[in-house]
C-alpha cells in the first residue's frame, strides 16, 4: 500500500504472533514508504538552524515585538524626529532592549517580516510630513499628501539577524506634538 502521508494518516496493522501474520514483507514496505512520505515533505534538513522542527515550528508562530510611545514627544518644525519606545506590550526574543528607540533581530531570527507603524499628533501636521523607517540599511518613507493628526506607515521586507529599525517622524511644517505611537514589528515567513 503506498502511504497517504502528508494528506492523511497511514494506518499500519501491527504484527502479529508470526510472521505471516500480516506478510512481514508487506509490514516493511508500508513502513519504508512512510518514512519515505515524512522526508519528502520535510525535505532535506527541516529544523534548519534550531535545535528541533518543533523549535522551527514554535519560532515561525509569532517571533516580534509590539511597542509603544504614551508619553508627549514634540516634534521639531522642519527637522526629523527619532520615536523612542516607552511602553512594550509583547516581546517574543527580546527585540527591544526595554528602552530607546531601536529594534533589533535576534540572532537565528532572520526572515521576511511585517511592519505597521502609527503615529498620532496632536495637532495637524502639515501635507508632506512623513514617517520614516530605516530597517535593515533601508529607509522607507510614507508622507501625507494632506495635512493630517493620524500617519500610518506599513511594509513587509526581508531582514537579517542583527537589523535594526528605527522610525521617525519628518515634521516638513511647525512644531506638533506627539500623542501616542505603535508599531507592530513581526516575522511572517522564515
Amino acid at each position: 500500500m503506498a502511504s497517504l502521508y502528508p494528506g492523511g494518516y497511514d494506518s499500519f496493522t501491527p504484527p502479529g504472533e508470526f510472521l505471516d501474520d500480516p506478510a512481514h514483507d508487506q509490514l516493511h514496505i508500508e513502513l519504508s514508504d512512510a518514512v519515505e512520505a515524512v522526508q519528502t515533505e520535510l525535505g532535506l534538513n527541516p529544523r534548519g538552524s534550531f535545535a528541533s522542527v518543533r523549535a522551527r515550528l514554535d519560532a515561525h508562530d509569532r517571533a516580534g515585538c509590539t511597542l509603544r510611545r504614551l508619553s508627549s514627544l514634540s516634534l521639531t518644525g522642519g527637522g526629523e524626529t527619532t520615536i523612542t519606545w516607552d511602553t512594550e506590550d509583547a516581546d517574543t526574543s527580546t527585540f527591544w532592549p526595554g528602552s530607546g528607540a531601536t529594534i533589533t533581530v535576534p540572532a537565528g531570527m532572520a526572515g521576511i517580516y511585517g511592519l505597521t507603524c502609527r503615529i498620532a499628533t496632536a495637532t495637524s501636521a502639515a501635507a508632506g510630513s512623513s514617517i520614516r523607517i530605516q530597517m535593515g540599511g533601508n529607509t522607507y518613507l510614507f508622507d501625507r499628501s494632506t495635512t493630517s493628526t493620524l500617519f500610518t506607515g506599513t511594509l513587509v521586507a526581508e531582514v537579517l539577524a542583527g537589523a535594526q529599525v528605527t522610525v521617525s517622524f519628518v515634521n516638513v511644517g511647525s512644531t506638533v506634538n506627539l500623542t501616542s505611537a505603535i508599531i507592530y514589528f513581526y516575522r511572517v515567513s522564515i
